[in-house]
């Protein structure tokens, strides 16, 4: 099942890059962690306080890289 799993998520990983290009998909890589950390939640690990801050950390910092935070402050909204 590991190996199958690890050849599926190969594949789509490189779908991701065929479709949207290596610039945008290469920031999806980070996060790894949050479902890292989610798949722990889900069997029965409580997360700590400093991986909490991360995985908030690495969702803004995707979202910087996305140009979220841009383009909602050239639309006016704070």
């Amino acid at each position: 099942m590991g190996i199958a799993g690890s050849v599926l998520a190969y594949l789509f990983w490189n779908v991701g890059i065929a479709v949207r290009g290596p610039g945008k998909t290469s920031i999806f890589f980070n996060f790894v962690p949050v479902f890292a950390l989610m798949i722990e939640i889900t069997l029965g690990t409580i997360p700590h306080l400093v991986q909490i801050i991360g995985i908030a950390i690495t969702i803004c910092g995707v979202l910087v890289g996305q140009g979220l935070f841009s383009t909602m402050a050239s639309k006016g909204v704070s």
